[in-house]
């Protein structure tokens, strides 16, 4: 009976619709029925899981509004960090005037951490619902390619291993 009341209200409050991507317990995925008894939730690795309506305690929605995607790069602590972001924001603003799915951003945040060999910074954009990813790999993809170009090392290398990396 707990089933189906949970499920009723599941669906009139529509906390969760089908398509919808999802946390519950610890099943994250891809919503795809929600019955009175039971939801479906597909994992991302294909698995469909089958949630009995009274197991649900808390239900975290990823797909209501805009989504967040974040951009960990990792430069080499001796490189210049005012030179890497300013070639980093350029390609991310060309991104942004290419990517439709951008609603804000990308931008370069700055730096995120400091490791002993290594500097990481951060960038982050809004995005369309479920394009997070795609925008992620899209922005990793076309900063390895303009440092690249800048003969640049993104890598955790020590700094010997490859002096022509140096911003200046």
């Amino acid at each position: 009976m707990s089933d189906v009341v949970t499920g009723f209200f599941l669906l009139l409050e529509k906390q969760i619709d089908v398509g919808d991507y999802i946390t519950v317990g610890s099943f994250d995925g891809i919503v795809e029925s929600v019955g009175l008894r039971t939801t479906q939730i597909r994992s991302f690795n294909g698995t469909l899981n089958y949630i009995p309506n009274r197991e649900i305690k808390s239900v975290s929605n990823h797909s209501r509004g805009n989504m967040r995607a974040l951009v960990d790069i990792e430069i080499p602590s001796d490189d210049n960090i005012d030179k890497a972001i300013d070639i980093m924001q350029k390609v991310c603003d060309r991104i942004a005037k290419e990517n439709p799915l951008i609603v804000d951003g990308p931008n370069v945040i700055g730096v995120q951490s400091l490791g002993s060999s290594n500097t990481v910074i951060r960038i982050i954009a809004k995005t369309e619902n479920m394009e997070q990813w795609a925008v992620e790999r899209e922005i990793r993809k076309a900063i390895k390619e303009v440092l690249d170009e800048y003969r640049l090392d993104i890598s955790l290398s020590k700094p010997e291993e490859n002096p022509e990396r140096s911003f200046e």
